[in-house]
């Protein structure tokens, strides 16, 4: 039977004094006013009707303010990347602009980020990231370039045997 490398503390605690006074009853008080100040709003939902709050704005965003604009900069770059050719001319909603985007890209490529959700349901902080992440997709598929050694097993050498070959036939040459 090995005895602890360190004592055991006592049984009060170790800067001295009484006893800390996180006891049970504290826990009690402060359960028993976070439930009384619950009961007011018993929903929760500060007493606005759900039914109202989808008929303005279906998915909470706040994206009935925007304006509509003609589509430039960051968004447009991010468009053409997606879709290139598409109609930057028409003046749009910058999310609703985004949702028509993602709704008539390549669905393989939104898929990989929102899966089978419904671009026209997302909120608009989704749509956005979704945008990003797709036009960033788009762009590494549009840009990807073989590597030279991807290229190295096309060159006809297809054992060790023929590269010692042609290693020795280029020094052979060579005098140096």
């Amino acid at each position: 039977n090995l005895s602890p490398q360190q004592p055991l503390p006592d049984k009060k605690p170790e800067m001295g004094g009484d006893v800390t006074g996180d006891g049970e009853d504290d826990i009690k008080t402060l359960l028993k006013a976070l439930l009384t100040k619950l009961e007011g709003t018993a929903t929760g939902d500060n007493a606005d009707t759900p039914d109202d709050k989808d008929k303005k704005d279906p998915t909470g965003d706040g994206e009935d303010n925007e304006e509509e604009t003609t589509i430039t900069g960051d968004s447009a770059y991010r468009a053409e990347v997606i879709i290139p050719g598409i109609d930057l001319s028409r003046k749009v909603k910058p999310t609703a602009f985004k949702r028509d985007v993602l709704a008539a890209a390549d669905k393989t490529l939104v898929r990989q980020v929102v899966g089978d959700a419904d671009i026209r349901k997302l909120p608009k902080q989704s749509v956005d990231m979704a945008f990003n992440a797709v036009s960033e997709i788009a762009k590494g598929r549009n840009t990807r370039s073989t590597t030279g050694d991807a290229q190295r097993p096309g060159m006809g050498m297809t054992s060790i045997a023929s590269l010692n070959k042609q290693n020795a036939d280029f020094w052979s040459n060579r005098k140096g």
